[in-house]
């Protein structure tokens, strides 16, 4: 028997809540929605996160010892979360098998949708600044760009890497609040 979930709201990316207001995590390919009890909230908030806790491990470790050992770092926290994820909290909820997954936005498109024009300015113009900000460092930091190109410094490749792909991710982050601008005109 299929069981009744009602109309689902997104609430993240992969999280909805139902009618009878529990938490799911829907998984689109096996057409399956996990439901979080309240004991297992808080992990679920923290493993939502782990990508942004990657980063910043990352970026700390990075700062501080170089670029290898927060890249090193970071690629461990990395299989530790998703083995975590995947292996032990998911097959630890209780399952809704056989339901159709609706199709949700990204979480950061959600955020800007309900954003009001002064926050989304706000997001899209420090989004912008940080980008700029890390190609900055990235260029007083690296005096021969053949250093980056010839593996020669590893801390200096990671650097140029990292601040490469971080921009790239800033900028998307400020063309979606600047859309979201401009798709609202200015309303909320």
């Amino acid at each position: 028997m299929k069981e009744n979930l009602g109309n689902v709201t997104p609430v993240s990316g992969h999280t909805f809540k139902d009618r009878h207001g529990r938490t799911l995590i829907g998984d689109a390919k096996n057409r399956r929605f996990y439901i979080v009890g309240k004991e297992n909230e808080r992990i679920m908030t923290i493993l939502d996160s782990r990508y942004i806790i990657i980063m910043a491990v990352l970026i700390l470790v990075g700062f501080r010892f170089g670029w290898v050992w927060g890249a090193g770092i970071g690629l461990i926290v990395f299989a530790i979360s998703e083995i975590y994820y995947r292996k032990f909290f998911l097959p630890s909820l209780n399952t809704i098998d056989d339901v159709d997954v609706p199709k949700t936005k990204s979480t950061f498109v959600m955020t800007a949708e309900d954003s009001s024009p002064g926050k989304n300015i706000l997001r899209g113009g420090a989004s912008v600044l940080t980008a700029l900000l890390l190609l900055l460092n990235m260029n007083l930091n690296i005096k021969d760009w053949n250093e980056v190109f010839s593996f020669k410094d590893w801390s200096i490749t990671f650097l140029a890497i990292f601040s490469i792909i971080a921009s790239v991710f800033f900028m998307y982050l400020a063309t979606i609040s600047f859309q979201a601008l401009r798709k609202n005109g200015g309303k909320r």
